[in-house]
């Protein structure tokens, strides 16, 4: 009798243990550093010796895909054609190529071209696509042009259906994404036909029914990645009887096959329906798809949150309803009133909630909610509303260059969002990643909206921003702002014919530190600015144009003592100039370019004050 019982501990422990695994794997695929590793190591040493040998090898693998792949493989089938881009679709990912050659959809092309890992940037919204890398085409050879059935169903969606109808359609059914007026409530239907397929197979447990359902999909719509999902889903319930033990061999398997499934929702939304069948209390469940909800996607819609099974039931139904559509037009006109319904109901009555939750506000919500029994039912959802609500997740000062490639914009924010300033706006094409950035933030309104100069890359997302959030202010004039906390104090004056020689440049004082946002100006101007104040000592400088040669005045640089140079740019037309680059070595200005590291931010807090990037670099710059 004592054998059983410890035989059964035993097994339950190692469970344990397995799924600890799991959730910390997960959590490493979006936090692939070096500290967190080490973390989850010693912990799952502390925890189960032989868990933490099995996690050691399975980290060492994961850590190499993440961090070390290229694109090795020079073919792919065109999954969407832009304007100025194509989508290229090979195994388990897409890239993005720039180009304005004509492609047709579905061709399958070898190409040559220089690509960017979006993953090493942190490009969250292409990588949910399931998008990891994007360059400039420089040269291809179609290989097979291709008119299967799904290139024939996208060409008579295209022809035979209005803009909206074929908008829906397309997303529903083809998973593109190209209709701007399309709410982003839709953006997880990926998983509806996933959906359809689970709800089958558990109340009839019909095989036959769902591989003839899979067959028909394959043919019509193509292999999607929700299929590859089934089918794993479908072994792992066949080999594996402890629901528990099925999750962690699906999501290990899921991580080994290609870590960055998980940036997709296909998998995502999954994952949370498996978690939630783990977990007995709804009520933590749903506290779970809040915080997951928020670091994900920077964003909590209530309903989705609240209301999640019937959300499931809703995109089936969408689902179903597409299929009908596409094979009797007639019912066209009370689709799109039937997703226009659900759009306005949406819009007018669900709470959107902004701001992604800090990874350690997780765990510590985690730990105190599994330790204090007593915070129960609706209390745990509070909780973590009003953290992001009340922007508690931004409790510190923060100065962020913003990676929006070829263009400036900088954002300063007080301790939880009390002041917004945002300085440009980076360019219409890069608008993507500033909302990412500011949604990121949890920002609702922007208090002062200053435009250096009316240049595209510095004023192009104007009507955008203004449409997206609350502006209370536009500054285009030479105008202070300051507070008890800092001062942004104008320095040039408009005198020049030149527009980048007008541009605003503003000096920062914040907690004994200075910074200098040079816009676009001229040497000559530098040289100006430095004539009309007088002598001025600055810690960090936003250099002007990009690093061009036409800026960046060696005496300059070295009258202001500056410590700290910022290079705003994509990397082309040669900015940063190998000029600017000499100037800066030669000074010691250590410097730092957003095409390479992404967003840089300076944080000021009660102990230190330091510098994070986008591709995860962390440099303290000042201890208290």
């Amino acid at each position: 009798m004592f054998l059983v019982s410890s035989l059964k501990h035993s097994i339950k422990s190692k469970t344990s243990s397995l799924f600890k695994l799991s959730l910390l794997l997960i959590l490493y695929i979006y936090n692939d550093n070096p500290i967190l590793l080490v973390a989850i190591l010693i912990y799952l040493f502390l925890s189960d010796k032989k868990i933490c040998l099995v996690g050691l090898i399975l980290f060492s693998l994961i850590s190499i895909r993440l961090n070390y792949t290229i694109d090795v493989i020079d073919y792919g089938i065109i999954e969407r054609v832009n304007d100025y881009s194509i989508v290229v679709k090979k195994p388990f990912y897409s890239i993005i190529l720039n180009t304005d050659k004509e492609f047709n959809y579905g061709d399958l092309i070898r190409y040559d071209a220089t690509l960017n890992d979006l993953k090493k940037i942190d490009d969250i919204s292409n990588l949910r696509k399931n998008i990891f890398f994007e360059g400039k085409l420089e040269d291809y050879e179609v290989i097979k042009e291709n008119n299967n059935l799904r290139i024939k169903l996208y060409e008579h969606i295209d022809n035979d259906y209005d803009d909206k109808t074929g908008a829906y359609l397309s997303k529903f059914l083809l998973y593109q994404n190209d209709y701007d007026e399309l709410s982003p409530f839709y953006l997880s239907f990926g998983f509806a036909f996933y959906y359809l397929l689970k709800t089958i197979d558990s109340k009839t447990n019909n095989k036959y029914l769902s591989s003839t359902l899979i067959i028909i999909h394959i043919i019509f719509f193509g292999i999607q990645n929700h299929i590859i999902l089934f089918f794993l889903n479908m072994f792992v319930n066949e080999h594996f009887k402890n629901r528990i033990e099925r999750f962690c061999i699906f999501i290990i398997t899921l991580a080994l096959i290609s870590p960055f499934l998980f940036y997709s929702y296909t998998f995502i939304i999954p994952i949370i329906i498996k978690l939630y069948r783990i977990i007995d209390n709804p009520l933590r469940f749903k506290s779970l798809l809040l915080m997951i909800q928020s670091y994900l996607f920077s964003n909590i819609s209530l309903f989705r949150s609240l209301f999640y099974k019937y959300y499931c039931y809703l995109t089936v139904i969408i689902y179903l309803f597409s299929i009908l559509v596409l094979i009797f037009p007639m019912f066209s006109g009370t689709y799109v009133i039937f997703l226009e319904s659900i759009e306005l109901f949406i819009n007018n009555y669900d709470i959107a909630i902004t701001g992604k939750i800090n990874i350690f506000y997780i765990l510590i919500l985690l730990l105190i909610f599994n330790n204090f029994s007593w915070i129960k039912k609706y209390l745990q959802e509070i909780i973590i509303l009003s953290i992001i609500y009340f922007k508690l997740i931004n409790p510190f000062f923060s100065i962020d260059f913003i990676d929006v490639g070829q263009g400036d914009a900088i954002f300063i924010s007080d301790k939880f969002l009390s002041n917004t300033i945002l300085i440009d706006t980076g360019s219409p094409y890069n608008y993507h990643k500033l909302k990412r950035h500011l949604d990121k933030k949890g920002v609702e309104e922007i208090d002062y909206l200053i435009i250096s100069h009316e240049d595209s890359d510095h004023s192009g997302n104007i009507n955008s921003l203004i449409g997206d959030y609350e502006v209370k202010n536009i500054i285009r004039e030479h105008i202070d702002i300051s507070n008890d906390e800092f001062q942004l104090i104008s320095l040039n004056s408009p005198i020049y014919d030149n527009e980048n020689d007008n541009s605003l440049v503003y000096y920062l004082s914040v907690d004994n530190m200075s910074f200098l946002f040079l816009g676009d100006i001229s040497k000559t101007v530098e040289r100006n600015i430095l004539k009309e104040i007088g002598p001025i000592e600055i810690d960090v400088v936003k250099l002007a144009h990009h690093g061009s040669n036409t800026s960046s005045d060696s005496n300059f640089l070295n009258d202001i003592k500056a410590s700290i140079a910022i290079i705003s740019t994509n990397g082309r037309y040669n900015h940063p100039s190998t000029e600017t680059i000499s100037t800066l070595n030669k000074l010691n200005i250590d410097y730092y370019k957003t095409n390479d590291m992404g967003t840089i931010s300076f944080i000021y807090t009660a102990l230190s004050d330091f510098i994070i990037t986008g591709d995860r670099d962390f440099v303290i710059i000042r201890n208290r």
